[in-house]
């Protein structure tokens, strides 16, 4: 088996983020009050990045790669990884709606992709574990005449070769 590090699998779940993600944006956002501008993320980046270029931004982040020995192989370990999302708004008191908003609408998008097997296509073959984790609200900063939040939604990739539900 060849040897797998985090890239490939943040990677997927940007790619998956950046297909459905709009399409979870525009069918929830009517559903809100009160109502907010929601626009669909500027950018799905891997990494952390100091030099946002606009907003909303989702990010995928590596945060730890266990070494059980000295292959580095799926079935050695799991990848643990941070779904950032980066919001702006005029208005401080909108930035915890927003956020949960957004919240619901990745967790749904990856829910609904798990479900789809979409983690399983083209080599692949991860699960995305949520169980136990906490979201964490980040605090808020003045940037431009806004104000800037961020949410970061930890979770696990772990090994799946066969879908289960």
């Amino acid at each position: 088996m060849p040897i797998t590090m985090i890239e490939p699998v943040a990677q997927a779940i940007l790619d998956e983020l950046a297909a459905y993600l709009p399409g979870k944006i525009a069918t929830l956002q009517p559903t809100f009050t009160p109502v907010l501008p929601m626009p669909v993320p500027t950018e799905y980046v891997y990494g952390h990045s100091d030099f946002l270029r606009g907003f909303p931004v989702v990010q995928v982040d590596p945060v730890r790669l266990p070494m059980l020995n000295e292959d580095v192989r799926w079935q050695d370990h799991e990848k643990r990884i941070e779904l950032g999302l980066f919001v702006t708004d005029v208005a401080r008191a909108n930035l915890a709606r927003l956020l949960d908003r957004y919240a619901r609408c990745l967790l749904e998008t990856l829910a609904e992709r798990r479900k789809d097997s979409a983690f399983l296509q083209a080599g692949r073959n991860f699960d995305l574990v949520f169980k136990g984790e906490e979201i964490d609200y980040g605090s808020t900063f003045p940037q431009s005449g806004q104000f800037l939040r961020a949410l970061f939604i930890p979770m696990r990739a772990t090994r799946r070769d066969v879908e289960f539900h």
